[in-house]
């Protein structure tokens, strides 16, 4: 089965080619705009060589964020790549939490604090611990007393262990 837009492009078309079209589209974009913001304020190389990704719902924004740091000298990547230093999360389902449990995972109020400090802080205190650094994510148990069963008493007990 051909993809309708395989017709236009010829039978060269493939994913890898258009998402590197993608990136490097982004990359334009994400240059024009911190064209836009010349700033001559102390910390505008406050992020020079850092590169974050957001992941999920964050506060602020993953939309401010990115201006936070465009405007302050980082680079903000819309997928995930070799020049991402950190990864920015306020939660993370247990399979991602397990799928990104060797990238640094911080929490999106470092950037904001780093501002407001103006200078990079330490990420110890604003690392995103998940269940995926337990040994174990909780389980629950179902335990049923086979005796109260046979004599129609429908008592379970749950554990949590």
């Amino acid at each position: 089965m051909q993809r309708p837009d395989e017709k236009k492009t010829g039978n060269d078309w493939n994913w890898t080619s258009y998402f590197s079209a993608k990136k490097q589209k982004l990359l334009h974009q994400y240059n024009q705009e911190k064209s836009d913001y010349v700033d001559e304020n102390e910390t505008k190389n406050l992020f020079r060589n850092i590169g974050i990704f957001v992941n999920g719902y964050t506060n602020p924004t993953a939309i401010e964020l990115k201006a936070l740091m465009i405007k302050h000298g980082g680079f903000y990547f819309e997928y995930m790549n070799e020049r991402v230093n950190y990864i920015i999360a306020s939660n993370l389902a247990h399979s991602k939490a397990l799928a990104l449990k060797n990238k640094t995972v911080i929490k999106p109020e470092w950037v904001v604090d780093c501002i407001k400090a103006k200078k990079l802080l330490s990420i110890d205190n604003y690392l995103l611990v998940t269940s995926a650094h337990d040994k174990a994510q909780n389980k629950l148990t179902i335990y049923i007393n086979k005796d109260n069963l046979k004599k129609g008493n429908t008592f379970i007990r749950l554990f949590c262990y």
